[in-house]
C-alpha cells in the first residue's frame, strides 16, 4: 500500500478496537482468521483481527478456555456499549 494515504482516523480506530478486544478477560488475542487475511490494511502495517468496513466491524478473537463462546461474545458486546 505504499503511496496510499491512510483514511482519516482509520488506523487509530482499528488500534482502539484491537486494544478493547484484548482487554476483555475472555479474549487471549486477536487472530487473522481462517484465511489469514482478516485485518485492517494500512500504509506500512496491518491491524490483524480487526476488519473495518463502511457499515460494520469484524473482530476475530482467540478465546480463552473456559467461558462458552456465546458468553465471550456477549461480554464483548456489553463492553462496546458502555
Amino acid at each position: 500500500m505504499t503511496g496510499n494515504p491512510e483514511p482519516a482516523g482509520f488506523g487509530e480506530l482499528a488500534d482502539r478496537i484491537a486494544q478493547a478486544a484484548r482487554d476483555c478477560s475472555s479474549v487471549a488475542d486477536l487472530a487473522a482468521g481462517p484465511s489469514g487475511n482478516a485485518g485492517t490494511y494500512l500504509p506500512g502495517r496491518i491491524v490483524r483481527g480487526v476488519v473495518l468496513r463502511d457499515t460494520e466491524v469484524e473482530i476475530h478473537v482467540v478465546a480463552r478456555y473456559g467461558p462458552p463462546l456465546p458468553e465471550v461474545c456477549h461480554r464483548r458486546h456489553r463492553r462496546r456499549h458502555r
